[in-house]
C-alpha cells in the first residue's frame, strides 16, 4: 500500500474515533489535479449520479487508524481507498477497503450502512448529496479493535468528477456553498471505557468557496464547532489556491483570535475536486493539527460538499 504521508502518535492507551468514510486498496489516493477519475466509469457525463454497481476511488482521504489493540494511532493522509456500491438486490450493499482489509456494510432501515463485530460497529453515513446528484459526502466511524489495523474515522466524497478539459474551458466566477463534517482525536480522549464512541468530538458546519475560472484559483472559508471543547477554533480561511486539472490542493489558516491561547494550527491542508458535467459542485477533504506546548496534539480530519449558487 502506497501511503503518501503517515503521521504517528504513539502510546495512546485510549483513542476517540469518529467521523467519516473512505475505503482503501487498489489505485486510489489521487491528488487534486489527477487525471484519474473518481468513478470507474470515467469523468462526469450529463445526468450521471452516484449509483449502485459502480466502484469509486475517492481522492485525498485521511484515515485515523488504530494498531496494536488501540495502543497506537496512525494518521494516514492521502490514503488509497476503494468504495464499491453493490448491485441492487444484494445484501452486500457497500464494500470499503482500507489497509488491504475489506469491510462489507449493509444498509439498515435508517439509511445507515453498518458492519458489526458483536456490539462494535462500523457506521457509514451519507451526510450530503450535491444538487446535481453527481457527488455524495460520507462519514465513517468505527469502534473496531483488533490486532490488525482498524480504521477509526474518515470522510470522503464519491461521485462523478468533472472532466479536466471542461474545467479548463470554464470562464467567469462561481460561488459554492455547502456543509462540512469533521472529527478530532487526541491522546487524552477516552472512548472505549463505555464500549461506544463519544459523538461529541464530531463537528459540523458550513463552507463557502469562490472559484475564479479566469485566474484559475479557489478561495473561501469554513466554520466548525469546537469538538465539545477539544478546540475553540470555529472559523478557518482558505486563501487563494490554484486550480490544477479538475481540482486543487493547498493550505488553510485559522481566523485570528479563534484558537485558544498558546495553540497553533499546523499541517493544515484542503483538497477538492469539481463534480458533475458542468462543474456544479465541489467536494473534498481537510486535515490539520493543533499543537500546544505540554499538551497532546489534536488531529482533525473531515470532508465537505458544496453546490454552485
Amino acid at each position: 500500500m502506497a501511503i503518501s504521508q503517515m503521521r504517528k502518535a504513539t502510546a495512546l492507551p485510549l483513542i476517540l474515533t469518529l467521523a467519516a468514510c473512505g475505503g482503501g486498496g487498489g489505485g486510489g489516493g489521487n491528488g487534486g489535479g489527477s487525471s484519474t477519475p473518481v468513478a470507474e466509469t470515467g469523468f462526469a457525463e450529463p445526468g450521471d449520479s452516484v449509483s449502485q454497481g459502480i466502484t469509486y476511488r475517492p481522492k485525498n482521504v485521511n484515515v485515523f487508524i488504530t494498531r496494536d489493540q488501540g495502543a497506537t494511532l496512525d494518521i494516514d493522509t492521502d490514503e488509497p481507498v476503494r468504495i464499491e456500491f453493490g448491485d441492487n438486490g444484494t445484501d452486500e450493499t457497500v464494500r470499503i477497503t482500507v489497509s488491504g482489509v475489506v469491510y462489507r456494510l449493509t444498509e439498515n432501515a435508517d439509511g445507515e450502512f453498518r458492519y458489526n463485530v458483536g456490539s462494535t460497529p462500523m457506521v457509514m453515513t451519507r451526510q450530503a448529496t450535491s444538487d446535481n446528484n453527481a457527488a455524495e459526502l460520507y462519514t465513517v466511524f468505527s469502534a473496531l479493535r483488533s490486532s490488525i489495523p482498524a480504521p477509526e474515522g474518515f470522510a470522503f466524497v464519491v461521485g462523478h468528477d468533472t472532466d479536466p478539459a471542461t474545467v479548463s474551458a470554464e470562464t467567469g466566477t462561481a460561488t459554492y456553498r455547502g456543509v462540512i463534517h469533521a472529527n478530532a482525536v487526541s491522546a487524552d480522549t477516552t472512548v472505549y471505557d463505555t464500549g461506544a464512541w463519544l459523538e461529541d468530538d464530531l463537528a459540523s458546519g458550513t463552507i463557502t468557496l469562490n472559484a475564479n475560472f479566469n485566474s484559475d484559483n479557489v478561495s473561501g472559508e469554513f466554520s466548525l464547532g469546537n469538538f465539545d471543547g477539544v478546540t475553540t477554533a470555529e472559523t478557518y480561511i482558505v486563501p487563494s489556491v490554484s486550480i490544477n486539472g479538475n481540482g486543487f490542493s493547498g493550505t488553510f489558516t485559522v481566523e485570528d483570535g479563534t484558537l485558544a491561547s498558546g495553540q497553533t494550527l499546523e499541517n493544515a491542508e484542503i483538497n477538492g475536486n469539481f463534480f458533475g458535467a458542468d462543474t456544479g459542485a465541489i467536494g473534498g477533504t481537510i486535515y490539520s493539527e493543533i499543537h500546544e506546548s505540554g499538551e497532546d496534539t489534536i488531529y482533525i480530519q473531515g470532508g465537505y460538499l458544496a453546490d454552485a449558487d
